[in-house]
């Protein structure tokens, strides 16, 4: 179905290598998978070393280079690099332009097999992992994730954290480390994936002059407890700091291997995928005893693998939900199933099939997991295509195997008991791609159109100007609410109908709210664009709201209303954004406030979106598998009788800008800190001048990518595990924003880091090396922005409603073309001024 070619071959030291030839592809990902995990480690097992060797080796020094030439190095490539750690393979990766590939494979070998880091590199990354540690901590779903896991792998080594615990982690040294990349990383322990334009024959002599020296050792022998079924069920509570409770209820399975894989991931599938699934439905809209339920059916090559139910839920509901859970399981062993739902599974699961690879990253990335996991590039076009012979029998059958309510290991995460509740709120404690087509239909609603046929799938998006710029403070959460329920009744179908249609197809159709737009959204199969595309204007177009599933909605946006609090970042931006924009609307949350929620009706809401509903400020995007002509056809028919509203969308707000640098101290409920440093910013319309301030970000904190002055000095001391800046663009002004995660001890001296060399910029010229690798970051950036249907679509049609025209993409690098040394200096002088400086700590 994918349009590129493989090639597979093994180098006399044992690695194993795959050249995917794409010719459409517009850049290069370089890949190579190390079998070493976290379960690989042996006596040292809790401590982490496999994710500490990452940090070491990703851009750490080798015997060819120093950590100063790789950045430099690497930087010039486009910045685009990064690694990961799993459970049982650590991967790195650089994505870059073609013209670049073989430098990429010449750093990765060298990062494999020439590793020189030393005591310095150690102590610093140590540092920065303990950051990385305290705020994994401080985050709700990785503490709820390791309960689960703790609770369920008893003897297995999957029950450990891949980042270690912090009194383990500390107790790591130099010599272990040094051991541990001795021992696993060697070419017969790896996998080498590179994909791109290029042709195999051009690819395969790189491969063997930097990867082919290495020598030929054996590969490190793996070998893991297995772990038992449990013999009886299990339970477990913790409290936490949340505003409700998170429910795991798992079942022992399989591994990867077992012929049971594909009706058990089926029933996943069929369970809690989709508004009309099974679990959904009953439990969390008909019952309501929960706000969200899902599952997962995890089959590792390891060991034995589980099937996972996570519900979120009040604590009152806790039984009752999990009964409702036994019930479903029950009605599935005694055969209650239709080939309905058999069939919709199996067209839910090729469709996520298609849909989750939209660039060569995600290519590449799939043949090596792959090999790594079941020793063929091809495993998971096999695993599709076995779905197809999956019966009502297999699915009844592997219920009957595995789901024992007698042998269930139940996860609690419970609100602690002392938790207050909120007054209000009930809680418990590529631009090388050809150029769209831009039609204006006679109503004055423009369509964009893109034919891109490597895949069958079409993506559809409706922008419509509004968003929460068009809110004040009383209608504020209207858009979201709408938005949410755009999808969930029409005129003339209910929302059982409009899901029957939507799900039975893979497909998806929602809406969404931005600052300053509503859009609509679907995703399908091209076979199934004629059918669903009518249904996707309806719900836009002749959307009625229905009582039931506004309650429904109130109820589900009010808890997340009331969960701001439970993750730090989130309620950090929340009262940063109240505080810097001081009552435009910018600064209102994208869910609204509680008390607008419960005010609104359907009424509210019809007047609502018959205001945005106006043909001149809408644009109709059209990217994928189609015929172009049918398809304007088809906009036609559905768009093209829009009439202008009777009531125009007012918008009128004030954007107050900032006369003097302020500190404002504000509190967040996790034991960590954060430094957020903000400057007014720049409009939308103005994008030479943000993208000149696009290139001050990737000076201080790298262009999206982990990199910049103040990634390095942060990190270097220990500083900060995380560090980033935010250049964000409005139809008022925006702002400029650095933002980092540090610990209390360390917040004054992250603070006076930041402050240095903003006034640094904006004082001193920066070198020629600082240059040029910002502007190859850049180049990279925006060319990767675009390598996906979906960025691509949403960059034209919003450039295309707010006027700057659906081929603004393509000016961008124009822009970058003009972009020069003094740049950063002039623009830091101009918009790095009257600094608001917001210290976040834990509520004491």
């Amino acid at each position: 179905m994918a349009n590129y070619r493989l090639v597979e071959s093994t180098l006399d030291n044992g690695l194993t290598v795959f050249v995917v030839h794409d010719p459409s592809a517009t850049l290069v990902s370089a890949r190579t998978y190390v079998r070493a995990g976290a379960i690989s480690e042996g006596e040292c097992l809790g401590q982490g070393l496999s994710h500490f060797l990452e940090h070491l080796t990703a851009g750490g020094p080798t015997r060819q280079r120093s950590e100063s030439e790789y950045k430099r190095l690497l930087s010039l490539l486009g910045g685009n690099y990064n690694a990961y750690t799993t459970t049982d393979h650590t991967c790195y990766y650089i994505n870059t332009i073609p013209e670049k590939a073989e430098t990429a494979v010449e750093i990765l070998s060298e990062w494999m097999f020439d590793n020189q880091f030393t005591l310095t590199e150690f102590d610093r990354e140590r540092e920065v992992i303990t950051r990385e540690i305290e705020k994994n901590n401080a985050e709700l779903g990785r503490v709820f994730y390791q309960l689960c896991q703790s609770h369920y792998y008893q003897t297995h080594p999957m029950r450990y954290p891949v980042i270690g615990y912090l009194e383990n982690f500390r107790k790591t040294t130099f010599e272990q480390l040094k051991s541990y990349y001795n021992r696993y990383y060697v070419a017969s322990n790896m996998i080498l994936v590179v994909g791109g334009p290029m042709d195999p024959d051009q690819v395969m002599p790189w491969i063997r002059h930097h990867f082919g020296r290495a020598p030929s050792v054996a590969p490190p022998i793996h070998l893991f407890t297995e772990e038992p079924r449990p013999f009886a069920g299990r339970e477990l509570e913790k409290e936490w700091e949340t505003s409700t409770a998170y429910l795991s209820l798992r079942f022992s399975t399989i591994d990867l291997f077992s012929d049971d894989l594909y009706a058990l991931d089926l029933l996943d599938f069929m369970l809690t995928n989709g508004d009309e699934s099974i679990m959904y439905r009953d439990i969390v809209e008909d019952q309501q005893l929960a706000y969200s339920i899902s599952s997962s059916s995890y089959s590792p090559s390891v060991t034995t693998g589980y099937f996972d139910f996570t519900l979120e839920l009040d604590p009152p509901h806790l039984e009752a939900a999990k009964a409702r859970v036994l019930h479903h399981l029950a009605n599935i062993r005694d055969g209650k199933i239709s080939a309905d739902r058999v069939d919709r599974a199996k067209k839910q699961k090729l469709s996520e099939d298609v849909f989750s690879i939209t660039t060569i990253e995600d290519t590449t990335s799939r043949i090596g997991q792959g090999y790594l996991y079941a020793q063929t590039p091809h495993f998971y076009d096999h695993y599709v295509a076995n779905f197809k012979s999956v019966t009502v029998d297999d699915v009844v059958r592997v219920a009957r195997r595995y789901f024992d309510p007698d042998r269930m290991i139940v996860s609690l995460l419970s609100p602690r008991k002392t938790t207050e509740a909120t007054p209000g709120v009930t809680v418990y404690t590529p631009s090388g791609r050809q150029i769209p087509q831009l039609h204006r239909l006679k109503n004055g609603v423009r369509v964009l159109l893109f034919t891109e046929s490597s895949y069958p799938r079409v993506y559809a998006r409706t922008y419509m100007v509004g968003g929460v710029r068009a809110e004040t403070a009383e209608t504020n959460g209207l858009g979201y609410v709408m938005a949410d329920l755009l999808a969930t009744g029409t005129d003339d179908m209910s929302k059982a109908d409009i899901s029957r249609m939507i799900e039975d197809r893979g497909a998806d159709i929602s809406g969404g709210i931005g600052n300053n737009t509503i859009f609509h959204t679907m995703e399908c199969l091209s076979e199934d664009f004629k059918t669903l595309f009518p249904l996707y204007a309806k719900t836009l177009l002749r959307a009625r709201f229905d009582p039931s599933e506004l309650a429904e909605t109130q109820r589900q946006v009010l808890k997340y209303i009331s969960q701001r609090k439970d993750d730090w970042y989130r309620y950090a931006l929340y009262q940063f954004k109240q505080s810097f924009f001081m009552g435009n609307p910018y600064g209102f949350a994208t869910s609204g406030e509680a008390d607008v929620i419960r005010r609104i009706t359907p009424e509210v809401l019809d007047n609502y979106k018959a205001q945005h509903l106006d043909p001149e400020k809408m644009v109709v995007a059209l990217f994928g598998d189609i015929d172009a002509d049918a398809a304007l056809a088809m906009a036609e028919q559905e768009f093209g009788g829009i009439q202008p509203p009777v009531g125009s969308l007012q918008i009128s707000p004030i954007r107050l800008m900032h006369k003097a640098p302020a500190m404002h101290h504000l509190t967040i409920e996790q034991d960590v800190a954060a430094v957020f440093t903000a400057f007014d910013g720049e409009r939308f319309e103005k994008s030479a001048d943000a993208t000149r301030l696009d290139l001050v970000n990737t000076v201080l904190t790298g262009m999206n990518y982990p990199s910049g002055r103040l990634f390095h000095l942060l990190r270097d001391e220990g500083l900060v595990y995380l560090v980033h800046g935010v250049n964000f663009l409005g139809i008022e002004p925006g702002y400029f924003l650095i933002y980092a995660l540090t610990s209390d001890p360390h917040q004054q001296r992250v603070q006076e880091i930041v402050a240095s060399q903003i006034q640094s910029v904006s004082q001193t010229t920066i070198s020629t090396e600082e240059f040029d690798q910002a502007i190859a970051q850049m180049r990279f950036h925006f060319k990767d922005r675009l390598a996906s249907l979906e960025s691509l679509a949403t960059t034209a049609a919003i450039d295309e409603l707010f006027d700057r025209g659906f081929d603004h993409y393509l000016k961008r690098e124009s822009e970058i073309d003009h972009l020069n040394i003094k740049d950063v200096l002039e623009y830091a002088q101009r918009y790095l001024v009257n600094p608001q400086t917001y210290w976040f700590n834990k509520r004491r």
